[in-house]
């Protein structure tokens, strides 16, 4: 579940609206077993797919969409994770490296 909301901000077209609870189900039962690079790559190849910047890049440039994150900072925060506003506000440290963030909030 964890991986889903790390996801979420980079998944290609995404809307806050989107972010549901079955759209979660979907996403962990499809990705059950699977390495979080891997859930990465094939995150960043729809994105590449769909003429967007990568996954680092867009995290780099903070160009998520506020609304996502407001729906995404609701559950981080269900988790005890540092949220965007947290992080963006120099509140929480926000990781450069994407999956050191992964790593840091797993482990």
């Amino acid at each position: 579940e964890v991986a889903y909301w790390e996801l979420a901000p980079y998944f290609a077209g995404v809307t806050a609206e989107a972010l549901t609870e079955e759209a979660m189900r979907v996403f962990i039962r499809d990705n059950a077993g699977k390495a979080f690079e891997f859930m990465v790559e094939v995150a960043g190849a729809d994105r590449a797919e769909a003429g967007l910047c990568s996954i680092a890049e867009a995290k780099a440039a903070k160009t998520e969409d506020p609304a996502v994150l407001a729906v995404v900072d609701a559950a981080r925060a269900r988790f005890g994770l540092p949220t965007f506003a947290a992080m963006r506000a120099g509140e929480a440290a926000e990781p450069a490296d994407f999956l050191t963030m992964q790593k840091d909030e797993t482990v």
